[in-house]
């Protein structure tokens, strides 16, 4: 997933490819735009194609799956066969307790989506994300007049151009990244984020054209790391059987947060006479709502990882396993859950 998300970012150079393809070769933008619908095309088709592809050898795959046994009989087989595929409401049911209290961490991973709403670590994700997408894309979108206003002029847009070649180098933070997870954690892995935010935010505030160098890099890095660890924060927390609802849902409430950047953009045109310090300044201070809300995370981990530290281990290895770190293959609760694995994919196929 942190591969992914970087890859997204690393998009970036086509716009960039673009400007050289337009000033430098002289292609028109008409003709630029109908490359990329065909480039486009020619990536999705295949993709399209191949998914039913997948499906119907997944499909196939079940059926042998669920083929009886040599010397079963077919009513045998049929209720076996419904005892293994319990519905979402009963599916909880049927795994240990440990797994389904909520003194384990993972338990969220078994509530139907309309209970995952109700709890913690999907109004932190919800907040963090309207904080951390609104602060990103607004500084995305004024970049260039940002830059135009501290002296950054055409035709070389020098520094605009060093921002937008940066972007794509977000895929040299996917190690980074993963390791920063494994370490650490994601309670901790929110506090890097968090970080960076404010460096990139601090250093975006000064107005000098050379120290925004240095808020293109550490901006590459803060974009990456978030995005990154949304992706991975997702999964772990709520499971694959409800991921995509819960992403689609966090960042449709981020969507209403973004129409902000136009009266934002407005505003400090009409009245600040272009200067983009003060809405700098006000991303910037937005990173520090984290805090509270990051370690509002790290206490509901605490509380909730109870199955975790009666299973013997010592207290620092069970909270950090259950903060999603540790320097072991696997979590203890991953564990647990491990038996839950089965009836989570074929009620997935029903769905």
């Amino acid at each position: 997933m942190t591969g992914i998300s970087c890859l997204f970012d690393a998009s970036a150079v086509v716009f960039l490819l673009f400007q050289v393809m337009y000033f430098q070769a002289g292609v028109s933008r008409r003709n630029l735009f109908f490359g990329f619908i065909v480039l486009a095309c020619s990536v999705f088709v295949p993709l399209i194609c191949l998914w039913f592809k997948h499906e119907k050898e997944f499909r196939a795959c079940q059926r042998e799956l669920e083929k009886p046994g040599p010397g079963a009989s077919p009513a045998g087989a049929e209720a076996e066969k419904e005892a293994e595929v319990p519905d979402e409401e009963t599916r909880a049911l049927k795994l240990p307790t440990t797994v389904t209290s909520p003194s384990c961490p993972h338990y969220i991973r078994h509530l139907s989506i309309w209970q995952q709403f109700k709890t913690y670590p999907f109004i932190f994700i919800v907040s963090v994300a309207l904080i951390h997408s609104t602060r990103s894309n607004t500084y995305l979108g004024i970049a260039q007049d940002h830059l135009a206003s501290l002296g950054d002029v055409p035709p070389d847009y020098l520094y605009l151009s060093i921002f937008m070649l940066a972007l794509p180098f977000s895929f040299v933070f996917v190690l980074p990244i993963g390791w920063t997870v494994k370490r650490f954690g994601f309670t901790n892995a929110w506090h890097v984020v968090n970080c960076l935010g404010l460096i990139q935010g601090i250093t975006s505030c000064l107005p000098n054209l050379e120290v925004q160098v240095v808020t293109a890099v550490v901006y590459t890095a803060y974009r990456a790391y978030y995005y990154s660890i949304v992706a991975a924060f997702l999964p772990y927390k709520f499971g694959s059987r409800t991921v995509g609802r819960i992403l689609g849902t966090v960042f449709l409430c981020t969507a209403f947060t973004n129409l902000l950047q136009y009266p934002l953009v407005k505003m400090t045109n009409d009245s600040l006479g272009g200067d983009f310090t003060p809405l700098n300044v006000g991303l910037t201070c937005l990173c520090l709502l984290s805090i509270p809300l990051i370690e509002g995370l790290r206490h509901w981990e605490a509380k909730h990882s109870l199955c975790v530290a009666s299973s013997g281990q010592h207290p620092q290895s069970a909270n950090s396993e259950a903060d999603g770190g540790g320097s072991g293959d696997g979590l203890l609760c991953e564990q647990l859950t491990a038996v839950a694995a089965k009836a989570d994919s074929q009620a997935g196929v029903q769905d």
